[in-house]
């Protein structure tokens, strides 16, 4: 959500400079952030209206009900742990689960005691589940996670709720962050050495230039399936003293070694080996192109220059600085504490409005007419509330705008796949010599078909 509003605040300015960016395209994004912002006191208000039927009470009483589970979660997140947090989101969706569940039949059934599927709700549940199928019949290798689209029904209080509550009120925590430098494990801070005697000081220093006179560092580099290690040995490197002519059959025993001085076992030690990210096909290109004579391209002065500015922005690594940290760690529990004031005073706006206009005279409503299974009108009128169907309506755009771009995504796989095929002819692939040259860099029209088809 974050970077959803970080990316509206500057629209005018990504459209600019971005051609793939469009004003649509950020009107969408504006609507997406909308429903996100609104959806727990929408979830809250469904919650209610499952209580005023499940138990037939008043629809006051329902969202009485339905507003302290999620408040006490709101109040008490804030003085536990993260890891106790979820384990009470756990508790409480299993909860909202099995009332999901109900509410689903208790809808179905109630379509069917009434005898018509015009109602909005009914609507968009019937619209969206056809979203889904479709969806999952134009994506044959995965059409069997449709099943989870049930899971997916029960979990909503859990994802629209439960979720949020918990995003919102961890927001400070950035631990997950991948800006900040993250310092290698090991030992503490140093323990200061006593003091060192004039003739310890002339030993040591003696040691250290006999030590650098004999030494040498061999560096070995290899590349090895996903990683690179680089391995730092240290060789000892003894220098021979010549030796006049000895007859043959003759046993030289060299003394020298014992006089040598032992070393600390710290100096000779090997260390550990590096492991560095993976840069195999970096390697290999460069080794397959020594041979080659490549021309050297520039960027765009404009790209250079986003990319630079970007790095520098976004990527770069955070300084290591306590106080800036404690500094920045208090700003952000301050903008936590607004963020979430605002987050959920929205809501709360929201579902008073809504309630209030569920509560009033039905001459405020909008009234639609009743149709039975056979499209007939029946004589009675439904009444809706503005704000209710609004939301649903804004919404439902959202989905169809997604199932559309979907459907547009999936042709341009299928002209790219059918134009892959339709490259060579089929006798011409026959004259093709059956030996192939095994080559170290794959292509990339291999790898996307391999791997997308």
């Amino acid at each position: 959500m974050a970077n959803v509003i970080d990316l509206l605040g500057s629209a005018s300015l990504i459209v600019n400079r971005n051609p793939s960016m469009s004003r649509p395209y950020m009107l969408y994004q504006l609507f997406n952030l909308a429903s996100s912002i609104l959806s727990p006191s929408t979830v809250v208000l469904m919650i209610a209206g499952s209580f005023t039927v499940l138990l037939n009470i008043t629809p006051n009483a329902a969202l009485v009900l339905a507003v302290i589970p999620p408040a006490i979660f709101l109040g008490i997140s804030f003085k536990i742990k993260s890891d106790t947090q979820i384990k009470i989101a756990a508790v409480l969706s299993t909860f909202y689960g099995f009332l999901m569940m109900i509410s689903a039949l208790v809808l179905i059934a109630t379509m069917m005691a009434e005898k018509t599927i015009m109602t909005p709700s009914s609507l968009f549940i019937i619209a969206l589940a056809c979203f889904y199928l479709l969806t999952a019949i134009m994506h044959p290798q995965e059409v069997g996670l449709v099943v989870y689209g049930l899971l997916y029904i029960l979990c909503i209080p859990s994802a629209y709720l439960l979720l949020a509550i918990y995003s919102m009120v961890n927001m400070n925590n950035v631990s997950w962050g991948t800006r900040e430098t993250v310092a290698p494990p090991g030992p503490g801070a140093p323990v200061a050495a006593p003091p060192l005697t004039t003739a310890q000081k002339m030993k040591n220093k003696l040691t250290e230039i006999f030590t650098q006179s004999n030494c040498c560092r061999k560096v070995w580099r290899g590349c090895r399936g996903e990683e690179v290690v680089v391995s730092r040995q240290n060789s000892m490197i003894f220098q021979e003293e010549q030796y006049g002519p000895q007859p043959q059959n003759t046993i030289v025993v060299d003394e020298r070694i014992p006089e040598i001085p032992q070393v600390e076992q710290s100096r000779v030690e090997e260390p550990p080996a590096v492991v560095c990210p993976n840069q195999c096909w970096v390697s290999q290109l460069q080794s397959l192109s020594e041979d080659m004579q490549l021309r050297e391209g520039q960027l765009h002065q404009d790209e250079e220059h986003f990319f630079r500015e970007l790095t520098s922005k976004y990527l770069e690594p955070l300084p290591d600085d306590k106080k800036k940290q404690k500094l920045m760690a208090e700003k952000l529990k301050a903008l936590r504490n607004k963020m979430t004031f605002a987050y959920f005073m929205c809501n709360a706006v929201w579902l008073v409005m809504t309630f209030t206009l569920q509560l009033a005279d039905a001459n405020i409503a909008i009234q639609v007419p009743k149709l039975d299974t056979n499209m007939e009108f029946t004589g009675q009128y439904m009444y809706i509330d503005p704000l209710g169907f609004m939301f649903i309506f804004s919404f439902a755009f959202v989905v169809l705008i997604q199932f559309l771009s979907m459907l547009w995504h999936r042709v341009s796989t299928l002209i790219h796949y059918v134009a892959y095929l339709d490259t060579e002819s089929k006798i011409k692939k026959e004259q093709q010599p059956t030996k192939e040259v095994q080559t170290t860099v794959t292509s990339p029209l291999y790898y996307y078909h391999h791997h997308y088809y």
